[in-house]
């Protein structure tokens, strides 16, 4: 069942209909949301970035981590902002390194 979710937010993606999978992101399934998140990051658009910077915040560092690499995928030049921010009051090294990465895609995206 849950599987099925992951394959519907893939084509979700594909078909760039962010709207629709911000409804993942509450789904009890942590791997559900996870796609989520990767998939608002294929999308790009205003509606994924504005679901993926308050994520940067969550509790959860995996969440935190994916949030950070979507935001990279988006190329929005504002989340490098959010994500140098999130970067000086982080502790979880899994975390840092992804902001890094995402931080790099969005440099490499210029």
């Amino acid at each position: 069942m849950f599987e099925g979710k992951q394959v519907k937010i893939r084509k979700l993606a594909e078909k760039k209909k962010s709207g629709k999978i911000v409804q993942h992101l509450g789904d009890k399934d942590m791997n559900v949301v996870l796609a989520a998140v990767a998939g608002l990051g294929e999308c790009g658009d205003e509606t994924a970035y504005n679901a993926l910077v308050p994520l940067l915040h969550n509790q959860n560092a995996p969440l935190r981590a994916a949030a950070a690499e979507a935001l990279g995928k988006t190329g929005n030049s504002a989340a490098s902002t959010h994500l140098r921010y999130q970067l000086k009051n982080e502790s979880d090294p899994s975390v840092q390194k992804a902001i890094h990465s995402a931080l790099t895609m969005l440099a490499d995206a210029r």
